[in-house]
């Protein structure tokens, strides 16, 4: 585990087992996710910004409320974002992008983004997006 990541998914004994669980998740909790991202205004055309994006599952789903938009994911595990890039290649039908790294290693553009982040506890990234 590095000192930007409270996940280490190296340390995990079954890699694929832990990204089997992590979609599932995402696909129980989606209509609820969906039901609220609409509900805070998320549309076409908006630039969003998703903070630990995981193996790609959530960008998945989230692309198709944000027709015309893009996606920025970060994500600090690489065994995630090599999957991810592979999984969304074919399948998000918006402009995205997946970082490697933490909000705090990136260099954010002007403008406004959404954040659906997810991440348990206090992230000190979010009060440099929330100043933005």
């Amino acid at each position: 585990m590095t000192a930007s990541s409270s996940y280490d998914s190296t340390s995990l004994f079954n890699l694929q087992g832990e990204i089997n669980r992590l979609g599932n998740n995402v696909e129980r909790m989606w209509p609820k996710e969906k039901r609220n991202l609409l509900g805070f205004g998320l549309g076409a055309g908006m630039l969003v910004l998703e903070l630990g994006s995981g193996p790609g599952f959530f960008t998945e789903r989230l692309a198709t409320l944000v027709p015309n938009g893009s996606i920025t994911c970060i994500e600090p595990e690489p065994a995630f974002v090599e999957y991810a890039r592979g999984h969304l290649k074919d399948r998000v039908g918006v402009p995205h992008r997946i970082i490697q790294g933490t909000v705090e290693d990136v260099e954010l553009p002007e403008g406004r983004a959404r954040s659906t982040s997810r991440l348990p506890g206090p992230c000190t990234g979010s009060l440099r997006i929330h100043s933005r």
